[in-house]
């Protein structure tokens, strides 16, 4: 027991490292209270109210676009039909898995 003892006095800096970080980590996550527009999620609408004006392709301002990720606008087509835009925003925002996800490393990215 007494030979683990020198081995964690060395690796103390590294310790104290990893500690410094992971609360300065805890403490910029801790303010993340919302997801932000990103360009993803812009493209993501977009796409959703083509659907729902009735294109089969990818389309942009009318022109057709070369995009293959469709799934999740094709998914979220519903909510732009029904709910006006500023609430379908709101609530596709709640409904993506991964937003808490995106908002730690956009928050840790600044």
């Amino acid at each position: 027991m007494s030979d683990s003892v020198p081995g964690v006095r060395r690796a103390a800096p590294e310790i104290a490292l990893f500690v410094v970080s992971a609360v300065a980590l805890a403490v910029l996550c801790w303010r993340v209270s919302d997801w932000a527009v990103m360009t993803d999620e812009l493209l993501y609408e977009r796409l959703a109210l083509s659907f729902v004006d009735g294109a089969f392709l990818p389309t942009l301002h009318g022109e057709h676009v070369d995009v293959y990720g469709v799934l999740y606008p094709f998914l979220l087509m519903p909510v732009f039909a029904v709910v006006d835009l500023p609430d379908a925003i709101r609530l596709s925002g709640r409904c993506d898995p991964t937003r808490r996800h995106r908002a730690n490393l956009a928050t840790v990215g600044r």
